[in-house]
């Protein structure tokens, strides 16, 4: 089709459901979400704020933190620039 594509990776669902089940975020954020009120717009906010919070704080496993730092060398080695983030 001729469309442009950025330069990058993408995270694999079995890496998320590893750092899920890793992290134990899933039942976490079952229980979060059962809290959530229809009625109240900023209950959702307010859940979402706090999964991401839960999200951004949680350990990474090993395993996949050491294919996230490869793939992050070889995007380097490619003469590509960081994004910004860890």
């Amino acid at each position: 089709m001729g469309l442009p594509v950025p330069h990058g990776f993408a995270i694999t669902t079995h890496a998320l459901h590893l750092f899920m089940d890793y992290s134990d975020l899933g039942e976490e954020i079952s229980k979060l979400q059962m809290e959530i009120s229809p009625q109240d717009p900023q209950s959702l906010i307010a859940m979402s704020e706090e999964i991401q919070r839960r999200i951004l704080l949680a350990k990474i496993p090993p395993e996949l933190e050491k294919a996230l730092a490869q793939a992050k060398a070889l995007w380097l080695s490619r003469g590509k620039k960081p994004c910004g983030h860890a």
